[in-house]
C-alpha cells in the first residue's frame, strides 16, 4: 500500500509501463493526471507486486474519505481517487495477473476500516466487473447500482449519463466525413471550418506555453457565465479542480486546448487531453460564448478537434459521459459505465481510517460537503458537457 507522495514518485517508470501494457487503461489513470492530483492529502494507493519480484503489476488509486454519523461518530468511506472530477476511474493491471490482483485487491479492501466503498465512474470490462464485486459476498456486503442524478437539457432532452460516447478514427479525415456523418452535418463541416480558417475574421488557437494562461482564464470566464447561474457550487468547483489539475497536464505535453476567436472575442474553449500511449483524444469540457450561434462554437471545435486527432495518428475521439443527441451527430458509438456502491452489513470495529483527512478539518468543510470531506460535494463532472 502507498500512501505518502514520496513514495509515490520513483514508480513513474513501473507505472507508465503498467498503464501501456493494460488494454482497459484510460488518461484518467495516467501519470500525468493522477500523480497531479495525488498531490492533495487523503489517499492511498493498492499496488500488488508479481510473485518473486520488485516489479509492480497493478495499482489501484482510492481516496479516503471522512464522514459523521450522529449516533455512530466519525467513519471514513471509500472513493475512487478523481472522484467527481475525471470522466473515469478504475485501476491499472497487467493483464496477464488481472484474477490474481483483483482477488488479492478484494482481501485488502475488505480488511481496511470504512462503511461504504463509492465505486463512481469506474471503467472496467464486465469480466473485471464480475471477479471484483463477487470477491465481496452477499452476506457481508450489500452491492448496488449507484443511480445518478435526472438530467434534463434545456431543449428536452433526457440525459442518460451511465451512456459514455466515443468515435472511432480512420487514417483519413475525407474517409470520416464521408463514412460518420450524414449529409447535412458533413456540408456544415466543411462551410464552417473554412469560414472559420478562410475569411480572416475568425481564427482557433491552439494554447501554447506564451498563451496557456490567458486561455485558461478564457476558458474559466466561459464556464462561469455558462454555469454559475445555474449552480454556483458546481460552476466554481469544476474551476477550482481546473485550477490544480491543468496547468501541470499542459507542462506534461498532454492538454489540447483549442480556442475559437473573432477578432479579439473569444467564443468556445474546448479542455482535452491527448492520450498517446492509447491513441486517443479526450474531450473532457467544453464553455462556449452564449451570444453566438453561428459559427456554432461546439461544431467547429469538436470537427477541427477530429481532424487534428487523425492527421496525429489518434485512433479515437472521447465524447465523455451523457447521450447527448450532437454527439451522435460524428458517428459515435455508446458503452455503458455504471458506479457501484458497496455497503458493509457488519460493525468492522473501528470505522475510521488513520489515513483519513484530518478530523480537525471536518468541521470547517462539513457544510460544504454534505457530510463528508473532501469529496462528498455535489458531481463535479461534466464530461464535454456542452
Amino acid at each position: 500500500m502507498v500512501d505518502k507522495f514520496e513514495a509515490l514518485q520513483p514508480l513513474r517508470e513501473n507505472w507508465d509501463r503498467i498503464y501501456d501494457s493494460d488494454p482497459e487503461a484510460n488518461f484518467f489513470l495516467s501519470w500525468p493526471w493522477m500523480s497531479n492530483w495525488l498531490r492533495r492529502p487523503g489517499w492511498v494507493i493498492l499496488a500488488a507486486r508479481s510473485p518473486g519480484s520488485n516489479e509492480y503489476v497493478a495499482f489501484f488509486p482510492l481516496q479516503l474519505v471522512t464522514g459523521l454519523d450522529e449516533q455512530a461518530g466519525f467513519y471514513s468511506s471509500i472513493r475512487m481517487a478523481g472522484s467527481y472530477f475525471a470522466t473515469y476511474t478504475g485501476f491499472i493491471c497487467v493483464p496477464e495477473f488481472e484474477e490474481q490482483v483483483i482477488s488479492s485487491f478484494a482481501d485488502r479492501l475488505q480488511a481496511l476500516n470504512w462503511t461504504t466503498l463509492h465505486w463512481d465512474d469506474i471503467s472496467i470490462s464486465a469480466r473485471r466487473r464480475q471477479m471484483l464485486l463477487g470477491s465481496f459476498s452477499d452476506s457481508d456486503f450489500v452491492k448496488e447500482k449507484i443511480e445518478r442524478r435526472r438530467h434534463t437539457t434545456r431543449t428536452g432532452e433526457n440525459i442518460n449519463h451511465d451512456i459514455y460516447m466515443y468515435v472511432d478514427l480512420p487514417a483519413d479525415w475525407d474517409e470520416f466525413l464521408d463514412g460518420n456523418l450524414g449529409s447535412k452535418t458533413r456540408r456544415d463541416v466543411r462551410h464552417f471550418l473554412r469560414q472559420v480558417e478562410n475569411s480572416g475574421e475568425y481564427r482557433i488557437s491552439l494554447a501554447d506555453f506564451e498563451t496557456i494562461q490567458s486561455d485558461l482564464e478564457v476558458f474559466y470566464q466561459l464556464w462561469l457565465a455558462q454555469w454559475e447561474a445555474k449552480s454556483r457550487v458546481y460552476a466554481q468547483g469544476v474551476i477550482a479542480n481546473c485550477r490544480h489539475m491543468l496547468l501541470e497536464c499542459h507542462k506534461a505535453g498532454v492538454l489540447f486546448l483549442p480556442v475559437l476567436w473573432k477578432g479579439d472575442t473569444p467564443l468556445g474553449v474546448h479542455i482535452t487531453f491527448i492520450d498517446r500511449s492509447k491513441r486517443s483524444l479526450v474531450c473532457f469540457l467544453v464553455s462556449r460564448n452564449l451570444a453566438i450561434r453561428k459559427p456554432p462554437p461546439g461544431l467547429v471545435l469538436h470537427a477541427y478537434s477530429i481532424r487534428w486527432a487523425i492527421q496525429n495518428g489518434l485512433r479515437t475521439y472521447d465524447l465523455g459521459t451523457g447521450d447527448f443527441s450532437y454527439k451522435y451527430s460524428f458517428g459515435s458509438k455508446e458503452r455503458l459505465v455504471e458506479g457501484v456502491r458497496i455497503d458493509s452489513t457488519n460493525s468492522r470495529g473501528n470505522r475510521l481510517d488513520r489515513r483519513s483527512p484530518s478530523l480537525g478539518d471536518f468541521v470547517g468543510a462539513k457544510a460544504a460537503s454534505g457530510g463528508e470531506v473532501p469529496s462528498g460535494r455535489a458531481r463535479l463532472q461534466a464530461g464535454a458537457r456542452n
